[in-house]
């Protein structure tokens, strides 16, 4: 465990923004279409690697990989649960009250600055948001290995570099 006496150590917890290509890729996969798996790991990989670099130059003690492999936590359970399904809403569509982000619901001009930067569409209508239709198990460990392998790794390389 790493400790300091002369300072508070820093950390973050939570989604950074994913650079453009890895978005497009996560939010085709949420729309179901096939995407080049090769291609996506790999950008994956990158963009872990450009993420926990950023935060080690400004500061941050213990770094995260920023949720770069999803959308968000919300839609990420889909991938990992059974049980969870979707709504899908139109072009204007609000979503089920539990499925709103409060943090945006609370601030209507990001809303719209937000479905202006999709074209108009609502969030809710690009992906679907996740919700309960039955009972809920653990069902897929790839997406948390992934996460952990490409977190790890470039924790390694981050650790050999400060004691060369």
């Amino acid at each position: 465990m790493q400790r300091s006496r002369d300072r508070i150590l820093t950390t973050h917890v939570g989604s950074l923004p994913r650079p453009p290509d890895l978005l497009n890729f996560l939010e085709a996969r949420e729309r179901g279409e096939a995407i080049d798996q090769a291609a996506f790991d790999t950008r994956l990989t990158g963009a872990v690697r450009e993420v926990v670099a950023k935060q080690v130059e400004t500061g941050i003690d213990s770094v995260c990989d920023g949720e770069q492999s999803k959308i968000s936590y919300t839609f990420y359970v889909r991938h990992r649960l059974s049980g969870i399904g979707a709504f899908t809403g139109g072009p204007l569509d609000q979503p089920p009250q539990t499925g709103a982000h409060r943090d945006i619901a609370d601030h209507p001009d990001f809303a719209a600055r937000l479905r202006a930067s999709r074209g108009g569409t609502s969030w809710f209508a690009s992906t679907a948001v996740p919700c309960c239709i039955g009972p809920v198990t653990y069902q897929e460990r790839r997406p948390l290995e992934t996460d952990i392998a490409n977190l790890r790794r470039r924790a390694r390389r981050r650790n050999r570099s400060k004691c060369s």
